[in-house]
């Protein structure tokens, strides 16, 4: 007989979240020190009132002095972020961004755009 814990919700995803200008923490994808985090629980998931499935998200972007490295929980609905990064004009370039929907997918942000 199979028991299912009626806690656990189906949609359920972990991503590693960190968002560090020059900072090593969140840039190496070895570093145990990145925190991990249950999407459901996850600052930028709150207000999910529609129950949308969660996605991972790694990006990395550029201006003239400093990078930023940024890997998170989001929304089915942030799907299209990285075209939305790519069109922003606020002084950043866009070196690498990556959309996932797997348990800690967003571990390395030397992904493909």
């Amino acid at each position: 007989q199979t028991i299912i814990d009626k806690n656990v919700l189906v949609n359920g995803l972990t991503c590693f979240e960190c968002t560090l200008s020059d900072g090593n923490l969140c840039s190496n994808s070895l570093n145990t020190s990145v925190a991990m985090s249950d999407c459901r629980k996850s600052v930028f998931t709150q207000g999910n009132i529609n129950n949308e499935d969660f996605i991972c998200i790694a990006v990395t972007q550029q201006n003239s002095t400093k990078s930023i490295i940024t890997r998170r929980c989001g929304l089915k609905s942030e799907s299209n972020i990285c075209q939305q990064l790519r069109e922003e004009d606020d002084g950043y370039k866009l070196n690498s961004c990556h959309v996932c929907q797997e348990d800690f997918c967003n571990s390395s942000v030397m992904l493909k755009k």
